[in-house]
């Protein structure tokens, strides 16, 4: 029972929950569509939702790796590390709809506008449509330099790890399943490049 109590009093505060969390992207009015418009301005909501961390529903924490060289010495072998690659961030995104007035055919006036936010931003870094030069633009034009972070909460809701993430941009904007016989809600799939990310703890 000792060993117990000992376990419990280490414990006290509890353990981290992989559900408590929050993904927040503060996207600068800097970064604008093809048409000349801040992605804030053209999509009101999906900025809101995405600043307040409100619409990820699924992320991972990030990673880093050191790449690394052998040397021989002395007949011991040592790996001496030569540089570091940080992965690409995973996060799972959730489809709210808003009002929105619009003339389009067949479209009516509910939007999947985080969706579309993605969209306009990936159209930032090549424009494709309507047979447009395929240009890609330079990183400054579409990256966040720095309000892109990622925080754990404990159970009353205190932030206990923070993460910002520099240099983001949406590397991937993945397929999601649409299925007749299934009525779950839509959420669609996202994968963000960066440069390197800071553990911010407050020290």
């Amino acid at each position: 029972m000792a060993n117990l109590n000992e376990f419990i009093s280490e414990f006290k505060n509890g353990i981290q929950r992989n559900n408590r969390f929050r993904c927040f992207i503060d996207v600068p009015s800097s970064i604008w569509d093809s048409s000349g418009n801040s992605l804030i301005s053209k999509y009101p909501n999906a900025a809101r939702l995405l600043q307040r961390g409100l619409v990820c529903s699924n992320t991972s924490l990030p990673n880093r790796r050191f790449e690394t060289t052998e040397q021989t010495i002395y007949g011991f072998s040592v790996n001496y590390p030569i540089g570091v690659t940080y992965g690409d961030l995973d996060c799972t995104f959730m489809a709210p709809l808003f009002d929105t007035q619009r003339t389009v055919p067949d479209l009516g006036q509910h939007r999947n506008e985080i969706l579309d936010f993605f969209h306009a931003w990936q159209n930032q870094i090549q424009d494709h449509r309507d047979g447009g030069a395929l240009i890609l633009r330079f990183p400054d034009e579409y990256r966040i330099a720095d309000g892109f972070r990622l925080m754990t909460y404990d159970d009353q809701n205190e932030g206990t790890t923070m993460f910002r993430f520099f240099n983001v941009y949406p590397l991937t904007v993945g397929q999601a399943t649409l299925d007749w016989a299934q009525t779950d809600f839509l959420t669609f799939p996202v994968t963000f490049s960066y440069t390197h990310w800071n553990n911010i703890d407050g020290q």
